[in-house]
């Protein structure tokens, strides 16, 4: 019995500060890079945005444009903004490069507010081509460092995945001097009990210790495979989670992307409500997406792409003002049933 519990004791504490130690990699790892890529994401949707207005061609797509900018884009930039700083609390050198970002974007905050705003426009009548071009390149210009910035600061977060691995690997070699301890110290004892013990355990460890270090590498992997019910067995289904977690975010990142680079070569207007239409439905399965088109001149909402036959929705649009969509009245997303 002393030979038991003294070994139990030595591989819990061990084992348990691997378990832990993961746990916290995968959480901070996967909320910091989930905030540093909303803040990149922020960026260039602020960018194609400001560019949008620029092009603007009339007042009420230059309103439209400018509610979006203040009451959508700029509050996502600036809440990804703050949701790093939490992150990186105690961290001066990132939250040092994040003020970075944050100073090189305020230019162009300052443009908006005293140039580009609906109100700065109607005042100064509508741009000429080369004024347009003149800030679309300041724009350009500002965007692309504050862009490069941060995708410098999500290379940073890989580069200290390597960091993490080494201390796994401390974490994992301490683990076994402690284990090897605890055996010389009641070998005499409970010599069979520590063989068995150890043929039981190391294989798993040192299989969750190599999938632990390929994962925190960034190189693809097979998923584990857990047995038993036990703390290794939990521990090795929270590695499966992690990975899982980390390729639906890849894949997540590579669909945004792809919409973005598409939505930029839309030549119409009804060609982009169809892909923003299309992109939904294949982000959320099992999904039909309307898009819903705010005609001002008529003060009513209309569907600019296709209803399904029998869909309810078209009766209700019947007479819809834009203030019957809870979404416009409150100026965010809303969500019902």
């Amino acid at each position: 019995v002393p030979a038991v519990v003294a070994v139990a004791v030595v591989a819990g504490l061990g084992l348990r500060r691997v378990h832990d130690g993961t746990a916290t990699l995968a959480d901070r790892r996967l909320r910091t890079v989930q905030h540093t890529a909303d803040l990149v994401s922020a960026a260039y949707a602020l960018h194609e945005t400001a560019l949008l207005q620029i092009a603007a061609d009339s007042p009420e797509m230059d309103a439209s444009v400018n509610t979006e900018l203040d009451e959508v884009l700029i509050p996502r930039f600036e809440a990804a903004d703050v949701a790093l700083r939490g992150d990186y609390v105690g961290d001066q050198a990132s939250l040092a490069e994040l003020e970075r970002i944050r100073n090189a974007l305020q230019p162009y905050l300052e443009l908006h507010r005293t140039r580009l705003s609906t109100d700065a426009r109607a005042a100064a009548g509508r741009f000429d081509a080369r004024t347009r071009t003149g800030l679309a390149d300041r724009i350009d210009e500002i965007f692309t460092d504050a862009v490069e910035r941060g995708e410098r600061m999500r290379a940073h977060e890989s580069a200290l995945a390597d960091a993490t691995r080494q201390d796994a690997d401390a974490t994992y070699s301490s683990t076994v001097l402690e284990l090897a301890v605890g055996v010389l110290a009641v070998l005499v004892l409970g010599l069979i009990l520590v063989v068995l013990l150890v043929r039981h355990l190391v294989p798993r460890i040192r299989g969750y210790s190599r999938f632990a270090i390929e994962v925190a590498a960034g190189r693809p992997t097979d998923v584990l495979s857990p047995r038993g019910n036990d703390e290794l067995t939990e521990l090795g289904h929270a590695l499966n989670a992690m990975v899982a977690e980390r390729e639906l975010q890849t894949r997540v990142e590579a669909a945004q992307a792809e919409f973005v680079e598409t939505l930029q070569v839309a030549d119409t207007e009804d060609e982009a409500h169809d892909l923003v239409k299309r992109h939904l439905e294949r982000s959320v399965p099992d999904s039909s997406v309307v898009v819903l088109r705010r005609n001002n001149s008529a003060n009513k909402l209309e569907a600019a792409t296709p209803l399904r036959p029998g869909d309810a929705l078209a009766e209700r649009l019947t007479g819809a003002e834009p203030r019957s969509c809870a979404a416009v009245r409150v100026g965010r997303t809303h969500h019902s049933g």
